[in-house]
């Protein structure tokens, strides 16, 4: 467990080491690993508790999308979720606001994902026939569906309960891709500005120490707009923070009732 929540601190700390790119969080080529992460990931030739850095032969692994902590905290106990993956992939790296699931949606079984010769995306499949549940699973299954090669702790896998794993999608603009190279591609191509924007706004709330406000998301188009002239630079990104007029001017969160965040604010 400590190794799984370390991994993404180092990919960080060494992005901003070698000034790289915050795209580098989506699509590394590289992991950092002990012997630990090493051996779950079928990573030969790593041993013992120092991380280090391992360059990767393919593209299914680099990046938060194939860490074993973010694979393992989207999960259910016993088997994979496709559509807790997808919404996290949606709210956290994309910023967008999914509404809460109707009070009537039905629920998988308890057996979903462990009966042999039934993949849990098929049963996901049926469930999402009912029209309640087709709008927003539309939408979030294709994204998890791209991240069915990890089992429910990040293991990679080519096959669920005997059947070969379908790990495409197909999202409601009728954009397809397949595996979590594809589903990389789709999101540097076409989701770079969300990405960065949610990055500055995370970033920014941490800096000072509140929920941003309707009145800081011009700084936060501003710095957004900045960093992605500057190719996804993270020391840019850092800097805009610290030169930002809400950091030099920090005030605690206002009383109740001065400011209404607008939507989306935190």
């Amino acid at each position: 467990m400590q190794s799984m929540k370390r991994e993404p601190v180092e990919l960080f700390a060494a992005i901003l080491s070698a000034d790289g790119s915050v795209f580098e969080l989506l699509d590394a080529p590289a992991v950092w690993v002990d012997g630990r992460l090493a051996e779950l990931y079928g990573i030969p030739g790593v041993t013992g508790d120092v991380f280090r850095r391992v360059v990767l032969a393919d593209r299914r692994r680099g990046g938060v999308l194939g860490m074993a902590a973010v694979l393992a905290a989207t999960s259910a106990p016993n088997r994979t979720s496709p559509v807790v993956r997808g919404a996290w992939v949606l709210q956290t790296l994309l910023g967008q606001k999914l509404p809460e699931p109707p009070p009537d949606a039905g629920a998988l079984p308890p057996d979903a994902g462990t009966k042999p010769g039934v993949t849990l995306r098929e049963e996901l499949q049926r469930h999402r026939r009912e029209q309640r549940c087709a709008v927003c699973h539309d939408k979030i299954d294709p994204i998890g569906f791209g991240l069915e090669n990890f089992d429910a702790i990040g293991r990679w896998r080519t096959e669920e309960n005997g059947k070969p794993i379908d790990a495409s999608g197909r999202l409601p603009d009728g954009t397809t891709f397949d595996g979590p190279a594809g589903l990389k591609d789709y999101l540097l191509a076409s989701g770079r500005a969300a990405f960065v924007r949610t990055l500055t706004r995370r970033l920014l709330a941490y800096a000072v120490g509140r929920k941003l406000q309707y009145f800081d998301t011009p700084v936060v188009d501003e710095i957004t707009s900045r960093v992605l002239q500057d190719g996804g630079r993270a020391r840019r990104l850092f800097e805009e923070i610290v030169l930002s007029r809400p950091f030099l001017w920090q005030e605690a969160d206002e009383p109740s009732g001065t400011h209404t965040a607008a939507p989306g604010a935190d």
